[in-house]
């Protein structure tokens, strides 16, 4: 009787379906300057402090995507993230300039991805 019980078991468990949830969030950065124009790259140095991309929760630090064209997308685990950088932006014509982008960048102004994909709109500034 306890093995009758035991393979029935057994075999309800298996017939129940797996269940994947997709842990992973595809982030686009939709970046822009306030004067409209367009940046051919955006180079984000990872090693300076207060360039984060930071997962709250895990305290993983993401290295920024290549920004091309006001425009860069990275794969990032599930989570609250911070986002905070200074970086070098160059147009066209070679001239650059230095940016700033600080709306995300303490725990409580941290921004929410759960969903399997997010875009975020990341206006930037000037910095003289």
């Amino acid at each position: 009787m306890k093995k009758t019980v035991i393979a029935i078991l057994l075999l309800a468990l298996s017939c129940t379906p797996q269940v994947e949830e997709n842990i992973l969030c595809k982030v686009t950065l939709n970046l822009s300057l306030p004067d409209g124009r367009n940046m051919v790259s955006l180079t984000i140095d990872p090693t300076l402090e207060g360039n984060i991309f930071q997962n709250l929760n895990t305290g993983r630090n993401y290295p920024y995507p290549l920004i091309v064209n006001n425009t860069g997308q990275m794969t990032v685990l599930k989570g609250v993230y911070m986002l905070g950088f200074d970086g070098e932006a160059v147009f066209e014509d070679g001239s650059r300039v230095k940016v700033r982008f600080v709306s995300w960048n303490t725990p409580s102004t941290a921004v929410e991805l759960l969903d399997d994909s997010h875009t975020l709109e990341i206006p930037l500034t000037i910095l003289k």
